[in-house]
């Protein structure tokens, strides 16, 4: 790597023969980049430097088009063999990566007047077909530079409407930019172009996860394995998606077969974040952690409540996104019980303030509290099954303990008050629970906005039980 800059060129700067082949070109590639990647050295800026021009270097290398010219203006002549006349076949063997061609070098330092090739930006050449244009984009997404890329990547997709790759690189650069929908759009068309696109389904997995469709996320990566069974990246990926949904045995299988897989290929640092991640999931859990599992599910418990009352219709569903199923569940439970608690109260305070206290019974009283969330869970389940719907049984006790909170503040409330003014807490609270189970319907269950309205009003006619008993 200690060389001349004026006698620096690509071939130099990884260390390969201009006569390479394409295999020891990214052999190369693979041994240079783990040795000066930034992660690796974080205190060297000369690292990133080198690391950048590798980047740079296997970039215009690895595409045999780019590397082609890249050839031409260095200097660098490319003749059949057997034939030195045969111009038309070498550039068919250039346009189709064939190696058939051997390189001569000739004097660098002249054709590129002065300047190493080594010195060249990124954006100093002059990209006219797809290829070029695409191998131009992703050079910019491993510098961060993710709307140059995009520009790119369009130029190309402009020229070449079907090219899949660069619509998937496309949406990569859109995710990292929080572009999450046009990520996701541009993803959808890459595998309608190309089903067989792994890196289309990887890509997509990694977006999802990140919106918190860990299901989906699972779905895109297992088909992502199916096309590259040796996927490294997409089995520790599907490990983490696995082990946010509780499926703990499954993601330990994942993340063991994971680091493997980077142990063989001699990637250390990745190998050492998958073991870290798997001792993490199999370590026993100590006094410290289980206060700090109580501590995450108070404030989550907290956070629900508050988004909910400001927006019932969507919040309350949006923070289940970012809850694991057995917080979710928990979260339902507890605002259950809380339920339970305030509706055997408030019913103890309505029979004393009308004379009929002797007539109260707390197993009674539990029973009618249990009912409401029992029946709306049984409901969420059941039309997820046989409605057309989708989703888990965690949302199905998520989404009825949330739309038990205003009625449990009424229950307190209603009887403080009179006439008027408890007719109104009653309005205020039948009105959030409308929208909260029809948003359990929409956002949960992910019901038509038809059936979702029948649904609703039937969960309305559960939750009025209770109080119809209490009266006979």
């Amino acid at each position: 790597m200690e060389r001349s800059p004026q006698d620096t060129t690509h071939y130099d700067i990884l260390e390969v023969s201009i006569h390479a082949l394409p295999a020891e070109i990214k052999q190369a590639y693979r041994r240079l980049a783990r040795k000066y990647h930034p992660d690796v050295n974080p205190d060297n800026p000369e690292a990133v430097e080198i690391f950048q021009r590798i980047s740079q270097s296997y970039g215009v290398l690895s595409d045999p088009t780019a590397r082609a010219r890249y050839d031409q203006r260095i200097g660098v002549n490319t003749v059949e063999q057997g034939d030195t006349d045969s111009s038309t076949n070498s550039d068919a063997d250039s346009k189709t990566g064939s190696r058939s061609t051997t390189y001569r070098a000739t004097d660098r330092a002249s054709t590129s007047q002065g300047r190493s090739p080594a010195s060249y930006s990124p954006d100093s050449y002059s990209y006219q077909t797809p290829a070029e244009l695409y191998q131009a984009g992703f050079r910019q997404t491993q510098f961060k530079r993710y709307e140059r890329a995009i520009e790119l990547f369009s130029a190309a997709l402009k020229q070449q409407p079907s090219f899949a790759k660069a619509y998937a690189h496309r949406g990569y650069a859109y995710e990292r930019l929080d572009q999450d929908s046009a990520a996701l759009s541009d993803y959808a068309e890459a595998i309608r172009l190309d089903e067989t696109l792994a890196i289309a389904h990887y890509f997509r997995g990694l977006t999802r996860f990140k919106l918190g469709y860990s299901e989906a996320a699972i779905e895109d990566y297992s088909t992502a394995l199916e096309l590259n069974p040796d996927n490294a990246q997409a089995l520790y990926r599907r490990g983490l998606a696995y082990a946010d949904i509780d499926e703990m045995d499954i993601a330990q299988t994942d993340l063991k077969r994971a680091t493997r897989l980077f142990q063989a290929e001699g990637d250390r640092m990745m190998q050492l974040e998958v073991e870290a991640v798997y001792r993490r999931l199999t370590r026993p859990q100590s006094w410290r952690g289980w206060l700090d599992g109580l501590t995450s599910l108070l404030l989550a418990l907290w956070n629900t409540v508050l988004i909910t009352l400001l927006n019932p219709i969507e919040c309350g569903f949006a923070a289940y996104r970012h809850y694991r199923p057995r917080m979710a569940i928990a979260i339902g439970l507890i605002l259950a019980a809380a339920y339970v608690i305030c509706f055997s109260v408030g019913l103890k305070l309505l029979l004393t303030l009308t004379l009929q206290s002797n007539s109260f019974s707390v197993v009674r009283a539990i029973s009618l509290g249990l009912l409401p969330f029992a029946g709306v869970t049984g409901l969420y389940t059941l039309t997820r099954s046989t409605l057309g719907g989708s989703g888990r049984f965690a949302g199905d006790v998520f989404a009825s303990g949330i739309s038990l909170i205003p009625a449990s503040a009424a229950m307190l409330l209603i009887p403080v008050f009179s006439g008027t003014a408890s007719l109104m807490i009653g309005a205020i609270a039948l009105s959030y629970t409308t929208l909260l189970l029809y948003g359990g319907c929409t956002h949960m269950s992910n019901l038509a906005p038809g059936r979702s309205a029948f649904i609703t009003t039937v969960m309305l006619i559960v939750r009025l039980i209770p109080f119809l008993l209490v009266m006979n």
